[in-house]
């Protein structure tokens, strides 16, 4: 079992990679898994015979076994025909091929196209073209360039091919599905109005016609509009040659007619019908609706936990203070001045002890005064320090910050307690960094001093202990397992 199975297997949980994750991968590598190791997440990665870790995205990618950094030069030879690509991205495996992109297919060992096609570097069946195309120029001078041009391949005839075949599939599926809706669409009645005023009915769309009666090339006149009618309707149609003009109902026969005989038709001015009644007016809008006054101006929603209250003891007046001071800087929309912020403070004492005793005096002394005043927020804090921190305070802290040395506890247990020393010292940064170095493990330490560049603050030089400790510890435990 190699190293990087060894790996795999130790870690029973492995997480999905995300898309910014999945970015971080470098296209050489051909498999990738995150797993959670002491609480943080860490990616790790394989490549040829090589097992590599990552902390997370943004951060370099190390070799498994000795911490160092994988380099661009390593990934690089893993590519082919390298020297007919321009803008090589080794992590991203993106190119310029003859001013088209084109990008790594890891499972094929090839460089593709963005369309999916195989790309051929100097492929004989284009220089074969090539020298068709010279042959023909050279036996017909007459020939024009564009007859030479079409014996080239364009390199552009893959992508160009495969993009029309996509259009050309969009363009019938759209097809297919406009003539289904056309017909299965159904059909939608229309009004239509009749020969006889004041009277209308709904006919469909669907509708008959009489025919035209042939005439004569000698009297021919324009044809009549065609009248739809229903194949159930009864009503009679207009004489070719005659515009239809509205008629009033036919009168009933007389009585000395012969039964059978078509009454004469009377034709009559079309009478003027009652004035088209006005459309409605639309309805009123509502009234405007009136908030009604609120009783009182919103104010922000407090946010946090406010501290417990403060007893006096000198070994809790750091962690109160700092509590207190970061309750009122998330809401510093509320407590925005300074006599809001030292008022608030004073409620946060216990009673009946000697911090209370403290805060019901200043109380005292700040309602005396006319208009009341709680002085600022800085002396209150000055005030604070001198009466509940001690000066030897600061002392031992600085002396435990010396007399801590990592030895061989696990990283993040030490780092917790010597931090909290640090903080109390109240020393500046370069004292941290100086005495973070002497208190570390001297392998983590020596280890350090040997790279380039050096870490320039006590962030860095934090971070930098905690990758070579865990990176350590890792291979420790896999050497160990090959051990058993």
């Amino acid at each position: 079992m190699n190293l990087w199975e060894q790996c795999k297997s130790r870690f029973a949980t492995k997480f999905l990679l995300t898309t910014k994750e999945q970015e971080h991968i470098p296209a050489i590598y051909y498999d990738a898994f995150a797993a959670n190791d002491r609480g943080n997440q860490v990616l790790f990665g394989a490549f040829s015979t090589y097992a590599t870790y990552s902390n997370r995205p943004g951060h370099p990618w190390r070799y498994l076994d000795n911490g160092e950094q994988v380099t661009a030069n390593v990934l690089a030879v893993l590519y082919s025909n390298k020297d007919h690509i321009e803008e090589f991205d080794v992590f991203q495996g993106t190119a310029l091929y003859r001013d088209r992109f084109i990008k790594w297919h890891q499972s094929k060992k090839k460089w593709i196209y963005l369309n999916n096609c195989m790309v051929h570097f100097e492929s004989p069946s284009t220089s074969d073209a090539e020298d068709r195309a010279k042959t023909a120029s050279e036996g017909s001078d007459d020939e024009s360039e564009e007859e030479t041009t079409k014996i080239i391949p364009g390199e552009n005839d893959e992508e160009d091919t495969a993009q029309v075949e996509s259009l050309l599939q969009q363009a019938e599926t759209t097809v297919t599905l406009a003539i289904q809706k056309l017909q299965t669409r159904p059909s939608t009645p229309c009004a239509q109005t009749s020969l006889f005023p004041s009277s209308s009915r709904l006919l469909p769309v669907e509708t008959t016609q009489s025919p035209t009666l042939p005439v004569s090339k000698g009297k021919q006149h324009a044809p009549a509009p065609l009248t739809p009618r229903t194949k159930a309707s009864g009503s009679p149609q207009p004489a070719p040659g005659t515009q239809p003009q509205p008629t009033q109902p036919p009168a009933p026969p007389p009585s000395g007619n012969t039964p059978g005989a078509a009454p004469p038709a009377v034709h009559h001015p079309p009478a003027p019908g009652p004035p088209a009644a006005p459309p409605p007016a639309p309805p009123p809008p509502p009234p405007p609706v009136v908030a009604a006054p609120m009783a009182q101006a919103n104010t922000p929603r407090l946010i946090g936990t406010a501290p417990e209250l403060y007893d006096g003891q000198g070994n809790k007046a750091l962690a109160f203070w700092n509590i207190l001071e970061n309750y009122f800087t998330v809401n510093e929309d509320t407590f925005n001045t300074d006599h809001k912020k030292v008022a608030l403070a004073l409620t946060y004492f216990k009673r009946d002890t000697p911090a209370g005793e403290w805060a019901s005096d200043r109380m005292a002394t700040a309602i005396a005064a006319q208009p009341t005043n709680y002085g600022t927020w800085q002396a209150f804090k000055d005030a604070f320090k001198v009466q509940f921190i001690p000066p030897q305070t600061e002392l031992e802290a600085l002396s435990k910050l010396h007399a801590t040395p990592q030895g061989n506890r696990e990283f993040n247990e030490w780092y917790q307690e010597w931090s909290q020393h640090a903080r109390r010292a109240n020393v500046d940064q370069n004292t941290k960094m100086f005495t973070f170095r002497n208190a570390l493990n001297g392998a983590i330490s020596n280890k350090i001093a040997s790279q380039s560049p050096q870490p320039a603050t006590l962030a860095e030089l934090v971070e930098r202990a905690w990758d070579l400790d865990r990176n350590w510890c890792m291979y420790a435990k896999l050497l160990g397992n090959q051990g058993n």
